[in-house]
Protein backbone atom coordinates (compact mmCIF):
# COMPACT_ATOMS: atom_id res chain seq x y z
CA UNK A 1 0.00 0.00 0.00
CA UNK A 2 1.46 3.34 -0.91
CA UNK A 3 2.17 6.14 2.01
CA UNK A 4 0.48 9.17 0.31
CA UNK A 5 2.45 12.00 2.40
CA UNK A 6 5.73 10.00 0.64
CA UNK A 7 3.95 10.04 -3.01
CA UNK A 8 2.84 13.55 -2.65
CA UNK A 9 6.49 14.57 -1.17
CA UNK A 10 8.03 12.70 -4.35
CA UNK A 11 5.38 14.52 -6.44
CA UNK A 12 6.64 17.72 -5.00
CA UNK A 13 10.38 17.00 -5.97
CA UNK A 14 9.72 16.20 -9.46
CA UNK A 15 8.35 19.31 -9.81
CA UNK A 16 11.22 21.41 -8.33
CA UNK A 17 13.46 19.75 -10.39
CA UNK A 18 11.63 19.29 -13.68
CA UNK A 19 11.22 23.51 -13.41
CA UNK A 20 14.98 23.10 -12.76
CA UNK A 21 14.71 22.49 -16.75
CA UNK A 22 13.79 26.26 -17.77
CA UNK A 23 10.70 28.90 -17.16
CA UNK A 24 7.94 28.53 -18.95
CA UNK A 25 8.31 25.54 -20.56
CA UNK A 26 6.04 23.19 -18.15
CA UNK A 27 2.16 23.32 -17.60
CA UNK A 28 1.29 21.30 -14.55
CA UNK A 29 -2.06 20.41 -14.63
CA UNK A 30 -4.62 16.82 -14.65
CA UNK A 31 -5.93 15.06 -11.45
CA UNK A 32 -3.01 15.95 -8.92
CA UNK A 33 -3.02 19.26 -9.45
CA UNK A 34 -7.29 19.16 -9.54
CA UNK A 35 -7.14 17.17 -5.86
CA UNK A 36 -4.02 18.73 -4.33
CA UNK A 37 -4.55 22.21 -5.43
CA UNK A 38 -8.31 22.74 -5.89
CA UNK A 39 -10.28 19.85 -4.55
CA UNK A 40 -8.63 17.47 -2.31
CA UNK A 41 -11.32 15.05 -3.08
CA UNK A 42 -9.70 12.09 -3.50
CA UNK A 43 -5.14 10.47 -3.57
CA UNK A 44 -3.31 10.66 -6.56
CA UNK A 45 -0.01 8.92 -7.56
CA UNK A 46 0.27 10.69 -11.31
CA UNK A 47 1.13 13.93 -11.93
CA UNK A 48 0.41 15.09 -15.57
CA UNK A 49 2.45 18.22 -17.55
CA UNK A 50 1.98 19.49 -21.00
CA UNK A 51 4.81 21.17 -23.43
CA UNK A 52 4.40 23.24 -26.28
CA UNK A 53 2.99 21.25 -29.26
CA UNK A 54 6.58 21.39 -31.15
CA UNK A 55 8.36 19.81 -28.03
CA UNK A 56 11.16 17.23 -29.21
CA UNK A 57 9.95 14.48 -26.84
CA UNK A 58 13.62 12.66 -27.44
CA UNK A 59 15.10 15.29 -26.37
CA UNK A 60 13.23 16.86 -23.43
CA UNK A 61 13.49 12.82 -22.07
CA UNK A 62 17.26 12.64 -22.45
CA UNK A 63 17.17 16.04 -20.34
CA UNK A 64 15.16 14.24 -17.42
CA UNK A 65 17.20 11.19 -17.86
CA UNK A 66 19.93 13.83 -16.81
CA UNK A 67 18.33 15.87 -14.39
CA UNK A 68 17.00 13.00 -12.11
CA UNK A 69 20.14 10.71 -12.94
CA UNK A 70 21.92 10.08 -9.27
CA UNK A 71 18.24 11.20 -7.06
CA UNK A 72 15.40 8.87 -8.66
CA UNK A 73 14.92 5.84 -10.65
CA UNK A 74 13.29 6.12 -13.65
CA UNK A 75 11.30 3.18 -15.57
CA UNK A 76 9.15 2.09 -17.29
CA UNK A 77 9.67 4.96 -19.68
CA UNK A 78 8.28 4.89 -22.97
CA UNK A 79 6.88 7.79 -25.88
CA UNK A 80 4.23 6.27 -26.89
CA UNK A 81 0.30 7.39 -28.61
CA UNK A 82 -1.64 8.94 -25.68
CA UNK A 83 -4.60 10.89 -27.53
CA UNK A 84 -6.17 9.92 -31.07
CA UNK A 85 -9.17 13.06 -30.32
CA UNK A 86 -8.87 15.71 -31.69
CA UNK A 87 -5.44 14.61 -33.24
CA UNK A 88 -3.03 12.55 -32.55
CA UNK A 89 -0.52 12.71 -29.90
CA UNK A 90 2.31 11.13 -29.03
CA UNK A 91 3.55 11.40 -24.92
CA UNK A 92 6.35 10.81 -22.78
CA UNK A 93 5.44 8.18 -20.07
CA UNK A 94 7.48 7.03 -17.27
CA UNK A 95 7.32 5.91 -13.39
CA UNK A 96 9.97 7.26 -10.76
CA UNK A 97 10.93 6.55 -7.67
CA UNK A 98 13.59 7.17 -4.80
CA UNK A 99 16.66 5.08 -5.10
CA UNK A 100 15.79 3.85 -1.59
CA UNK A 101 12.49 2.42 -2.38
CA UNK A 102 13.97 -0.61 -3.59
CA UNK A 103 9.83 -2.38 -3.97
CA UNK A 104 8.48 1.05 -5.55
CA UNK A 105 5.79 0.73 -3.08
CA UNK A 106 5.28 4.92 -3.26
CA UNK A 107 6.64 5.76 -7.22
CA UNK A 108 4.27 8.16 -8.91
CA UNK A 109 3.69 7.71 -12.86
CA UNK A 110 4.40 10.96 -14.93
CA UNK A 111 2.66 11.76 -18.52
CA UNK A 112 4.05 14.56 -20.42
CA UNK A 113 2.26 15.52 -23.64
CA UNK A 114 2.69 18.39 -26.25
CA UNK A 115 -0.34 20.50 -26.04
CA UNK A 116 -1.99 21.55 -29.40
CA UNK A 117 -4.00 24.17 -27.54
CA UNK A 118 -0.34 25.61 -25.45
CA UNK A 119 -0.88 29.47 -27.11
CA UNK A 120 -4.89 29.75 -26.20
CA UNK A 121 -4.12 28.33 -22.48
CA UNK A 122 -5.09 29.55 -19.42
CA UNK A 123 -2.28 29.46 -17.38
CA UNK A 124 -0.87 30.69 -14.30
CA UNK A 125 2.72 31.24 -13.26
CA UNK A 126 4.60 29.75 -10.68
CA UNK A 127 7.12 31.31 -8.72
CA UNK A 128 9.74 28.42 -10.15
CA UNK A 129 8.90 28.95 -13.38
CA UNK A 130 5.95 26.50 -13.96
CA UNK A 131 2.77 27.39 -15.25
CA UNK A 132 -0.59 25.78 -13.36
CA UNK A 133 -4.04 25.23 -14.81
CA UNK A 134 -7.07 26.55 -13.66
CA UNK A 135 -10.07 24.35 -12.55
CA UNK A 136 -11.54 25.40 -16.17
CA UNK A 137 -8.39 24.65 -18.00
CA UNK A 138 -8.17 21.17 -16.12
CA UNK A 139 -12.04 20.02 -16.70
CA UNK A 140 -11.19 20.69 -20.80
CA UNK A 141 -8.35 18.61 -20.68
CA UNK A 142 -9.79 15.63 -18.75
CA UNK A 143 -12.69 15.86 -20.87
CA UNK A 144 -10.54 15.31 -24.01
CA UNK A 145 -8.68 12.70 -22.17
CA UNK A 146 -12.53 10.39 -21.27
CA UNK A 147 -13.29 10.76 -25.25
CA UNK A 148 -9.77 9.48 -25.67
CA UNK A 149 -10.51 6.49 -22.33
CA UNK A 150 -14.27 6.65 -21.39
CA UNK A 151 -13.46 3.73 -19.35
CA UNK A 152 -10.68 5.32 -17.04
CA UNK A 153 -12.51 5.27 -14.05
CA UNK A 154 -9.90 7.80 -11.98
CA UNK A 155 -10.82 10.14 -14.76
CA UNK A 156 -14.77 9.93 -14.73
CA UNK A 157 -14.86 10.79 -11.06
CA UNK A 158 -12.70 13.54 -11.52
CA UNK A 159 -15.07 15.30 -13.88
CA UNK A 160 -17.87 14.15 -11.58
CA UNK A 161 -16.26 15.61 -8.69
CA UNK A 162 -15.62 19.06 -10.85
CA UNK A 163 -19.59 18.99 -11.73
CA UNK A 164 -20.27 20.05 -8.56
CA UNK A 165 -18.00 22.75 -9.20
CA UNK A 166 -18.69 23.59 -13.07
CA UNK A 167 -21.72 22.05 -14.25
CA UNK A 168 -21.07 19.87 -17.18
CA UNK A 169 -24.03 20.91 -18.69
CA UNK A 170 -22.64 24.73 -18.48
CA UNK A 171 -19.42 23.66 -19.59
CA UNK A 172 -20.13 21.89 -22.80
CA UNK A 173 -20.76 24.73 -24.82
CA UNK A 174 -17.04 26.20 -24.22
CA UNK A 175 -15.59 23.31 -24.46
CA UNK A 176 -17.33 22.90 -28.21
CA UNK A 177 -16.42 26.77 -28.65
CA UNK A 178 -12.62 26.16 -27.86
CA UNK A 179 -12.44 22.96 -30.26
CA UNK A 180 -13.98 24.86 -32.96
CA UNK A 181 -11.76 27.61 -32.87
CA UNK A 182 -8.79 25.21 -33.18
CA UNK A 183 -11.04 23.37 -35.82
CA UNK A 184 -12.02 20.83 -34.43
CA UNK A 185 -15.49 20.94 -34.48
CA UNK A 186 -17.35 18.65 -32.00
CA UNK A 187 -20.91 18.42 -30.33
CA UNK A 188 -22.06 17.49 -27.13
CA UNK A 189 -23.58 13.70 -28.65
CA UNK A 190 -19.38 12.77 -28.40
CA UNK A 191 -19.41 13.44 -24.78
CA UNK A 192 -22.97 11.51 -24.82
CA UNK A 193 -22.28 8.54 -26.48
CA UNK A 194 -18.49 8.17 -24.20
CA UNK A 195 -20.92 8.22 -21.13
CA UNK A 196 -22.95 5.60 -22.25
CA UNK A 197 -19.51 3.17 -22.60
CA UNK A 198 -18.49 4.21 -19.49
CA UNK A 199 -21.69 3.54 -17.90
CA UNK A 200 -22.06 -0.03 -19.81
CA UNK A 201 -17.86 -0.48 -18.80
CA UNK A 202 -18.17 0.11 -14.68
CA UNK A 203 -21.59 -1.84 -14.71
CA UNK A 204 -19.78 -5.05 -16.18
CA UNK A 205 -16.91 -4.18 -14.21
CA UNK A 206 -18.07 -3.60 -10.82
CA UNK A 207 -15.76 -5.01 -8.33
CA UNK A 208 -12.57 -3.82 -10.44
CA UNK A 209 -14.07 -0.15 -10.34
CA UNK A 210 -15.05 -0.31 -6.87
CA UNK A 211 -11.12 -1.88 -6.16
CA UNK A 212 -9.74 1.26 -7.84
CA UNK A 213 -12.03 3.76 -6.05
CA UNK A 214 -10.88 2.41 -2.82
CA UNK A 215 -7.07 2.44 -3.86
CA UNK A 216 -7.61 5.87 -4.29
CA UNK A 217 -9.33 7.14 -1.08
CA UNK A 218 -12.62 7.29 -2.58
CA UNK A 219 -15.58 6.14 -0.75
CA UNK A 220 -18.15 6.38 -3.78
CA UNK A 221 -19.34 3.19 -4.85
CA UNK A 222 -19.71 2.43 -8.33
CA UNK A 223 -23.29 2.90 -8.36
CA UNK A 224 -23.28 6.27 -7.32
CA UNK A 225 -20.74 6.90 -10.32
CA UNK A 226 -23.65 5.34 -12.50
CA UNK A 227 -26.38 7.19 -11.51
CA UNK A 228 -24.30 10.73 -11.72
CA UNK A 229 -23.36 9.54 -15.36
CA UNK A 230 -27.41 8.47 -16.42
CA UNK A 231 -28.30 12.05 -14.64
CA UNK A 232 -25.52 13.73 -17.09
CA UNK A 233 -26.39 11.68 -20.07
CA UNK A 234 -30.26 12.85 -19.41
CA UNK A 235 -29.12 17.03 -18.80
CA UNK A 236 -27.20 16.41 -22.14
CA UNK A 237 -29.72 14.36 -24.19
Amino acid sequence: MMNIEKVYKLQDEFLETLSSLGRDRFLFSGETLLSRGYLSHRDTDEIEIFVPENTDLDTLLEEIKKAFRGKYILNEISVKREYTFPKNVDCISFSIRELTDIKGANKIYVNICPDIFWEDLEKFRLENGLFISDIEEILFKLLIRFINNPIDILTIFDIASIDNELHLIDFVSSFEEKMLKKGFPVSKNIIIEKLKEAKEYIQENMLEAEKILKKYGITYKPEILIRWIDAKIQELS
